[in-house]
C-alpha cells in the first residue's frame, strides 16, 4: 500500500469517527411531575437585596429533576416567609402539593442565617425546618444543598 493510499484510508476513518452521532436512550421517566412552590425568600439586611436568590436555585433545581413542576412566581396569591404565615387553602386552590418558604436574614458582619420550610399542602402539615449559617460565598451552594 502506497504512503497516499495510507494517508487516505487513515482520513476516512478519522473522518467517520467524527461524524459519529451520540444517541441517548431514555427507558423509564416519571408520569406527571409534582406540582410544587417556592416562593421567593424574604430578606431582613442591610443590603438592597441579597447575595443570590436562593428561592429561584432551588426551584431551578426542582424542576430540571424532572420530578416536580414549580408554580410561576407571578401565579402565587400570597408569598409567606415562615411555615406559619402558610395558608395551605389558598395552595390547594392552586393544586399545589409542597410548598418551599424561607427567610434569609443578616446582621451586617458577613454570616447570614438562612432559614427554609418544606410543607405538604395535602397533609397540611410541615415536613421539614432547615437553618444554616453561610457567608456570602456560600449561597449557591447551601441553595443545592436545600433542594
Amino acid at each position: 500500500m502506497s504512503l497516499s493510499a495510507l494517508a487516505a484510508a487513515l482520513l476516512l476513518c478519522v473522518a467517520g469517527a467524527l461524524s459519529a452521532r451520540l444517541t441517548i436512550e431514555i427507558t423509564e421517566g416519571v408520569e406527571g411531575a409534582t406540582p410544587i412552590a417556592v416562593v421567593p425568600f424574604g430578606w431582613q439586611g442591610a443590603r438592597a437585596k441579597p447575595p443570590e436568590d436562593i428561592g429561584r436555585i432551588i426551584e431551578n433545581n426542582l424542576e430540571r429533576s424532572g420530578r416536580f413542576s414549580a408554580l410561576e412566581r407571578k401565579n402565587m396569591v400570597s408569598r409567606p416567609t415562615t411555615a406559619s404565615g402558610v395558608n395551605f387553602r389558598d395552595w390547594r386552590l392552586l393544586k399545589t402539593e409542597y410548598v418551599i418558604v424561607g427567610r434569609v436574614q443578616t446582621d451586617g458582619s458577613g454570616v447570614y442565617l438562612v432559614q427554609a420550610w418544606l410543607l405538604s399542602v395535602l397533609a397540611g402539615a410541615q415536613l421539614a425546618d432547615i437553618r444554616y449559617t453561610v457567608r456570602e460565598d456560600g449561597f449557591r451552594r447551601l441553595a443545592h444543598q436545600i433542594s
